[in-house]
């Protein structure tokens, strides 16, 4: 008997967009909470606009406005605490919905390997989840805590900037506004990246343990998937190695870079929307 490779394709693995819709929202409201106070103990604070325009007729720093920034931090803290404090819970919802959506595909290419009498993969070493929820967590962590750390710096320096060059409160709470909206977009780009990398980690994961050591990768398919990524639309991949890959199971591995396609796992590129298709390499006895 003599035996041949066989590849039994699932599904696409499905994107948890509604938990990243639940992470942009409180992301976001985080920075619109950070914009109301400040703006109360900034713009609606007679003790501010004294302090601010004496300070421009003498050239001089704004008196106590140190004092002003330490409230708006001490203050937000607490709503920076409560958002880290869900982090744990949103890894787990992740996992649940990516775990849910592997073993569907599992199930599928499991069941059709068992009617071609096809041999199972071979579980294979994997990074523990726990590390991948350690690490998760920690990068998210930091992500969140630099929005307000940002933010107050910028607002400083915008401060200092107008009574320096003697703009008009006016002026200034058109800069800060300007500040509050890139903050926005900002948070939005961080819900939705750490999503996407967070998925692929685990995808990553649930196939390593599963002995499954390729995947094929599948883009959006429309205007905006960058050309790095588009040559990769139905390519088999590696996990253990993201410059290669082949256009069939009987290739030879060639290198990502002949193709100036992306040397990154599927949803590792910032803001990548590509997802992976699980697939078995099996033999087939014959």
């Amino acid at each position: 008997m003599t035996d041949s490779l066989k590849l039994v394709r699932g599904f696409k693995v499905a994107y948890p967009i509604f938990i990243e819709r639940s992470y942009k929202r409180q992301l976001v409201g985080l920075v619109r909470n950070l914009e109301l106070l400040t703006l109360e103990l900034l713009f609606e604070s007679h003790y501010f606009h004294n302090s601010f325009n004496n300070a421009i007729r003498k050239d001089d720093v704004i008196d106590d406005f140190e004092d002003l920034i330490r409230k708006i931090n001490a203050t937000i803290v607490i709503e920076v605490n409560k958002t880290v404090g869900l982090l744990p819970k949103r890894f787990e919802a992740v996992r649940s919905f990516v775990g849910r959506s592997f073993t569907k595909s599992l199930v599928h290419v499991t069941s059709l390997a068992s009617s071609a009498n096809l041999a199972p993969s071979i579980a294979i070493s994997a990074v523990d989840v726990s590390l991948l929820k350690r690490m998760w967590i920690e990068q998210n962590t930091r992500l969140i805590k630099s929005i307000p750390a940002n933010v107050l710096v910028k607002i400083q320096n915008a401060v200092y900037d107008a009574v320096t060059h003697g703009e008009s409160m006016p002026s200034l709470a058109k800069q800060i506004t300007q500040i509050f909206t890139i903050t926005d977009k900002r948070a939005t780009i961080i819900a939705r990246d750490q999503m996407s990398k967070l998925k692929s980690n685990l995808n990553k994961h649930n196939d390593l343990a599963h002995g499954l050591t390729m995947y094929e990768w599948s883009s959006c398919q429309d205007g905006a998937v960058r050309k790095s990524h588009e040559v990769l639309h139905g390519k088999i991949c590696s996990w253990n190695d993201p410059s290669i890959y082949k256009n069939k199971l009987s290739d030879k591995w060639k290198k990502r870079a002949s193709i100036n396609a992306i040397q990154k796992h599927v949803g590792e590129d910032i803001l990548c929307r590509c997802t992976n298709i699980v697939i078995h390499e099996m033999r087939a006895i014959i």
